[in-house]
């Protein structure tokens, strides 16, 4: 029996006038399958909750890890940036010393 229809049928029972007992059982009946609901929906909620922050967390780190990435090659492509420059400027040196000595002779 649907929530509704015990609701109806406590109230019946009431107006009727019937016996306590019949009534009272009624009504617990009508409680129990209230604290049920209540708990159904509590469960549902929390499940709901622990989904968010399992998305949440997820999101969170392909973010970290997707800036992580980002950085280590900018790092890196700035390093060979670095290097070839020190590699140029080292061959330049060479042929200024080259040309100086080829000069003096």
């Amino acid at each position: 029996m649907n929530h509704r229809n015990l609701e109806k049928e406590v109230i019946n029972l009431y107006c009727a006038e019937a016996d306590h007992e019949t009534v009272e059982k009624a009504i617990q009946k009508l409680s129990k399958e209230q604290s049920q609901k209540k708990k159904k929906q509590k469960m549902k909620k929390k499940q709901k909750m622990k989904k968010k922050q399992k998305t949440e967390k997820k999101q969170k780190m392909k973010k970290k890890q997707k800036t992580e990435k980002k950085q280590k090659m900018k790092k890196k492509q700035k390093t060979e940036k670095k290097q070839k420059i020190k590699k140029k400027q080292k061959h330049v040196t060479v042929l200024n010393k080259k040309i100086q000595r080829h000069q003096k002779n």
